[in-house]
């Protein structure tokens, strides 16, 4: 893997040569993924709660960029055209497709995140709605109130205590997961839930134009895996 690592240790920020795309050291744990019977705003996909562990693992500090996208595609397919903004109009075959081709630039292991995984990172040891706490406002999230409608450079908003930016918020991100209408049956192992069921993937943490409920830890949803919008993009792990 052609990476710039400042230190083996899981402690680490890590940054790949080719793209600069930061990765944060995400030390595993138990936690509970879902949302509680008693969340006002729980869906019956967010169920049931489900205690998981996730092993160490490392996720991108930041949603994959417009010129990230563009170095190793060729092209960059975002609505709007913006610096340092993340890449839009991705499916999530587009997404495997540039993760293909980073790791044969690279001779790395970067994917997706798992659905347990991406949770777990956006939670960060927290049970609340969102990372800081039950209400959310637009300086902490770029969220469907947010006056500029549009999504925003990366890093524009706090991190939560991985050091993770725009979990909530700026546009969706593509987990590895197949779709399933709940978490009966899911792993428990923070492993994706992949099988044939379906040609859906899940994707997770609201958009830029997206109501708060649509933004918080447990909220997820689906497209067809070949579906690409203005408002769903990705992020890598290894």
């Amino acid at each position: 893997m052609k990476v710039n690592i400042m230190s083996k240790n899981i402690s680490q920020i890590i940054i790949d040569e080719v793209t600069g795309i930061k990765f944060a050291p995400i030390a595993g744990g138990d936690f509970m993924m879902g949302s509680p019977v008693a969340e006002k705003e729980r869906q019956a996909v967010e169920g049931p709660q489900h205690n998981v562990h996730v092993d160490d693992f490392h996720m991108a500090c930041f949603e994959v960029t417009q010129e990230q996208y563009l170095k190793i595609m060729g092209e960059n397919p975002s609505d709007l055209i913006r610096e340092n903004c993340p890449a839009d109009g991705v499916s999530w075959e587009d997404a495997q497709e540039f993760i293909k081709k980073l790791n044969a630039v690279n001779d790395s292991r970067y994917r997706l995140p798992s659905e347990a995984e991406w949770e777990y990172a956006c939670r960060a040891h927290t049970t609340t709605r969102f990372f800081f706490g039950d209400a959310i406002t637009i300086e902490q999230v770029n969220y469907g109130t947010k006056i500029s409608c549009q999504n925003s450079p990366v890093g524009g908003h706090p991190a939560n205590g991985f050091g993770l930016y725009d979990m909530h918020g700026n546009v969706f991100e593509w987990c590895e997961d197949t779709w399933h209408g709940n978490y009966e049956g899911a792993p428990a192992d923070g492993s994706a839930w992949v099988d044939d069921s379906t040609d859906h993937k899940v994707y997770r943490g609201g958009a830029w134009n997206a109501s708060a409920r649509f933004v918080r830890s447990a909220y997820r949803y689906h497209r067809p895996k070949t579906f690409a919008y203005y408002n769903i993009g990705f992020r890598l792990a290894f």
